[in-house]
């Protein structure tokens, strides 16, 4: 997901979402992609299915294993907060505890939203913040 950037910033939000941009903020979640990104349709933010590396098995907080590819969803700048989106993981969890069919964020690093610096970045507001499902 990525923050918003601030009002009087005239640089796209994305411009910093490249490949390598995008592999370089799963790694630092501790999972490691195989190369092969998809960018997937969304209106507001950017989603990419990812190919993880099969020569380990990595797990979840929790334990539970993580599946052989992951979408990553960027979320469009200085449109929601981290409060708001961790309320919706929140809820997508208790559907799932609810036996719900729901696809729920990866739990990695014992947390659901995930953050990369941007060297142009001035304040946290202008982070990218990642989600994986």
């Amino acid at each position: 997901m990525i923050n918003e950037l601030s009002a009087n910033s005239h640089v796209n939000p994305y411009t910093s979402l490249t490949p390598d941009f995008v592999l370089d903020a799963l790694a630092e979640t501790g999972l490691m992609g195989d190369g092969r990104l998809t960018a997937l349709s969304s209106y507001e933010n950017r989603v990419y299915q990812i190919h993880l590396e099969t020569e380990r098995t990595p797990t979840q907080t929790d334990g539970t294993p993580v599946p052989d590819s992951v979408v990553a969803k960027f979320y469009r700048p200085a449109r929601w907060t981290d409060a708001q989106i961790q309320e919706e993981h929140d809820f997508a969890a208790e559907l799932v505890a609810a036996e719900v069919t729901v696809v729920p964020p990866l739990n990695l690093q014992g947390r659901t939203l995930h953050h990369k610096l941007v060297a142009s970045s001035v304040n946290r507001s202008e982070t990218p913040a990642l989600v994986l499902l």
